[in-house]
């Protein structure tokens, strides 16, 4: 997501503005890969019956949320690869930037990006933790049935 707020608001720093557009599309999609996985990764760890497997899914799920951030090193002598490591002065902050004066596509990014940071602050970063208990106490509920049933 830092990928994402950078590009939106600092794309005056990108050597065109195909870059900051490139730069966004690589911080949401390393985000929906992230958040994908995050689903996956409760829902193997929920149903699992020994601690081997629990580790073995989630050191395979990490390396899968880590390849984006693969992709993103392996960029060579990209433009996009030095303003990202050097984390130049914040310029511009995002309220500062009228709408208006936003091209179409940083339009768009501004309110994927507010929708997607306000989607991970209340649902995923609060509402998960609880979501594991409420799936953890209904799979017991489901196995004691499951096994009386036999």
């Amino acid at each position: 997501m830092i990928i994402m707020k950078f590009a939106n608001n600092q794309n005056q720093l990108f050597v065109s503005d195909h870059c900051s557009k490139l730069s966004f599309t690589i911080g949401l999609l390393q985000f929906l890969v992230a958040l994908y996985c995050e689903a996956i990764n409760i829902y193997m760890l929920t149903y699992q019956h020994s601690v081997e497997h629990c580790i073995i899914h989630f050191v395979a799920l990490e390396v899968i949320m880590e390849l984006p951030k693969m992709y993103f090193e392996a960029l060579l002598d990209n433009p996009l690869r030095e303003i990202m490591h050097h984390n130049p002065t914040r310029v511009n902050r995002g309220k500062d930037i009228p709408f208006s004066s936003r091209s179409c596509f940083h339009k768009m990014a501004r309110v994927v990006y507010k929708v997607t940071r306000s989607f991970y602050v209340s649902v995923v970063f609060y509402f998960v933790p609880f979501f594991v208990i409420v799936l953890n106490t209904f799979y017991s509920k489901v196995g004691d049935e499951h096994h009386a049933a036999k």
